[in-house]
């Protein structure tokens, strides 16, 4: 709202140099980065009159994990597929075992796991003085999250994606030195994703192995229209408002289906059965 150009940018950094370290941890803690950054701008479009301002930020973090697990061994992996071919997808959704166990059938399952956050917003504004009485506003946001994290059992990870987006136009009007009247219209966006991301479309549980989580998704968009007016009248010591405010919202929801397959023992896993 100024008549000169005004900016800035900034940066903030972060890694694991001085984290601590998780008991499951090697010699180090877990690489980690954070960069959280962005900058601003702003001025006059006509000076006196017509004014904007913009700014973005963006966020990158990187954090990575040890996962651990029971997956079958290769000599159970071979000798299931060729008792139960139907098993092979299953099967293939186990990640390689890195270390063998006192069970022949089992095997331990030790790996790195990164969990992965991206994240950019912005925003634009339009001030307008139309004279000394009247004034509006145009402002737009926007925003979207991306998260990826493992989800403890195995490879499988879970995505969220989330926008919002924002706008609104105001205009304000000075009826008397006592009377003022703002109108404003706004709409609200959010779009909530989420998603298991898994190798195989069902859930896995056999007994002695850790868990498969099987995919599925989830969403939530909805959306909003609002139309607000508000009037404010100094009286003496007192000030009056009035005004109304009308809403309306749209939902549109759903989630997908996905079951599990289980089994009592690696034997009923083995021979595809009950036991």
């Amino acid at each position: 709202g100024t008549n000169g150009f005004h900016g800035e940018v900034f940066d903030y950094f972060r890694n694991n140099t001085l984290d601590a370290r998780s008991p499951f941890d090697g010699a180090s803690p877990d690489p980690f980065l954070l960069n959280q950054f962005g900058g601003g701008f702003g001025g006059p479009i006509t000076r006196g009159k017509t004014f904007f301002h913009i700014n973005y930020e963006g966020l990158c973090q990187r954090l990575d994990g040890t996962q651990i697990g029971l997956v079958p061994s290769p000599a159970f992996t071979a000798q299931a597929a060729l008792t139960s071919p139907l098993l092979t997808p299953i099967l293939q959704a186990y990640p390689e075992g890195t270390t063998p166990t006192a069970n022949p059938n089992v095997w331990q399952y030790h790996a790195s796991g990164r969990q992965v956050d991206n994240e950019d917003s912005g925003m634009v504004r339009l001030d307008h003085y139309f004279s000394g009485r009247t004034t509006a506003f145009v402002r737009f946001n926007a925003d979207e999250a991306v998260e990826t994290i493992p989800t403890g059992q195995l490879t499988a990870k879970q995505l969220i994606d989330t926008k919002f987006n924002n706008g609104v136009v105001a205009l304000s009007h000075v009826l008397t030195p006592s009377l003022i009247n703002e109108v404003k219209f706004g709409v609200n966006q959010t779009i909530y994703h989420t998603a298991n991301l898994s190798p195989v479309p069902f859930g896995a549980a056999v007994s002695g192995f850790n868990s498969l989580t099987g995919a599925s998704t989830t969403d939530y968009p909805s959306k909003s229209f609002d139309l607000i007016d508000d009037l404010s009248w100094a009286k003496g010591k007192h000030v009056l408002k009035f005004g109304f405010e009308t809403r309306w919202i749209l939902l549109n929801q759903g989630t997908s289906q996905s079951g599990t397959l289980t089994y009592t023992s690696t034997a009923a896993f083995l021979n595809n059965g009950m036991g």
